[in-house]
C-alpha cells in the first residue's frame, strides 16, 4: 500500500501488486545477480507473467496522468486524485500534514514526459523502469525487515531491548526511535538487504597483487564492506551507532563508483516502522523446522 501510494497507484491496484511481486522480486534478483551464479531458466518467465499486466497498469496510469480521453478516463483521474488529495490532508500527532505537497511518482514523470517534454525514455521504456522500482523497493524493504527480525530473536537480552524500544517509539519517545534504528541499522550491517552488486569496471583496476581488467563484470560483495575498519565486526552490537551508508548501496550522490541509493531515506523510516509494529505483537516467536526443532533460517 505503501509503494501504491508513493507511485500514485489506485487504491484497487493493491490486490494486483500483492500477487505479482514475489514472482517479480525473485525475477528481480535473477536478472539482476543470480543468472551469474546459477541457470534457472524458468524463473524470467514466471516472472513476466504477473510483470507483464503490472507494466499494462503502470504505462496505462502513466498515459493517463498526461491525458485523458473521454468519461471514463477523466472519473478514474478524478477517483485517484481524490485519494491523493486524503493522503495530503492526513495529519500527524502534532496536528501538521507532512503530505500536504506530496506528489506521486507516475504524476512526476507524467509531467516531465508531456508531449513537448524532452523525454530520453518511451512510455514502456518508463514502464518496465518503474515496475522494476516498485518490485526492488518492496522486494528488499520485506528482505531488510526479516533480516532485522533475526537478527534480533539471536538473542533474549539485545530482543527485550528492541521490545522496550518499540514501546517507547509507540508512545512518541524520540530515544526509542533512535535505539530500534541502531538496532536496525546493526543488522542490516551485518547482513545488507542487497547483498551483492554487479558492476563492470570503467578502468583497469589493481588490489594489491590482484588485477582487474576495464570492462570486467565484478561481484561487490556489500556486507565484507560493511565490516571493514570496525573492530569485532562479525558481532552484533546494539550500542554500535555505525550508519554505514553502504548497507544501501552507496552514500548520497553515488561517489561514481557505487550507485546513488535513496533506501537510506525512503525504505528506512517505513522498515523501522513495520519492524516496530512486528515486535509489539502479542506471543510474538520464531517459527521452527518441525524435523529439527531448530528456528527456521531465512530463504531467499
Amino acid at each position: 500500500r505503501f509503494v501504491a501510494f508513493l507511485f500514485g497507484l489506485a487504491q484497487a491496484d493493491h490486490a494486483q501488486i500483492e500477487t505479482t511481486m514475489r514472482a517479480a522480486y525473485l525475477g528481480l534478483n535473477y536478472q539482476i545477480l543470480g543468472r551469474h551464479f546459477v541457470s534457472e531458466p524458468g524463473i524470467l518467465p514466471e516472472a513476466g507473467k504477473g510483470m507483464g499486466a503490472l507494466l499494462q497498469r503502470v504505462a496505462y496510469l502513466i498515459d493517463l496522468y498526461k491525458q485523458r480521453i473521454g468519461r471514463e478516463q477523466e472519473d478514474e483521474y478524478e477517483a485517484i486524485g481524490d485519494e491523493l488529495r486524503e493522503i495530503q490532508a492526513y495529519k500527524d500527532r502534532s496536528g501538521k500534514q507532512a503530505l500536504a505537497n506530496f506528489v506521486p511518482l507516475l504524476r512526476r514523470i507524467a509531467q516531465h514526459t508531456e508531449p513537448n517534454a524532452k523525454s530520453d525514455y518511451s512510455g514502456t521504456e518508463l514502464a518496465v523502469i518503474v515496475v522494476g522500482m516498485i518490485a526492488g523497493t518492496i522486494g528488499n524493504v520485506q528482505a531488510s525487515v526479516a533480516i532485522a527480525m533475526n537478527e534480533l530473536f539471536k538473542d533474549s537480552v539485545v530482543f527485550e531491548s528492541a521490545h522496550d524500544a518499540a514501546g517507547e517509539s509507540r508512545l512518541g519517545e524520540k530515544a526509542g526511535d533512535e535505539k530500534l534504528q541502531a538496532l536496525i541499522w546493526e543488522a542490516l550491517r551485518l547482513n545488507p538487504p542487497v547483498a551483492f552488486l554487479p558492476r563492470k569496471t570503467n578502468k583497469a583496476l589493481r588490489l594489491g597483487t590482484f588485477a582487474i581488467p576495464q570492462d570486467r563484470i565484478v561481484i561487490l560483495a556489500m556486507g565484507g564492506a560493511t565490516r571493514e575498519g570496525l573492530g569485532n565486526s562479525d558481532q552484533f552490537r546494539g550500542d554500535r551507532n555505525h550508519y554505514d551508508p553502504l548497507i544501501f548501496g552507496g552514500p548520497p550522490g553515488g561517489g561514481g563508483h557505487i550507485h546513488q541509493c535513496i533506501g537510506q531515506h525512503l525504505a528506512l523510516p517505513l522498515i523501522t516502522h513495520i519492524v516496530r509494529q512486528v515486535l509489539l505483537l502479542p506471543g510474538l516467536t520464531q517459527c521452527l523446522d518441525p524435523r529439527t526443532a531448530e528456528p527456521m533460517r531465512l530463504e531467499k
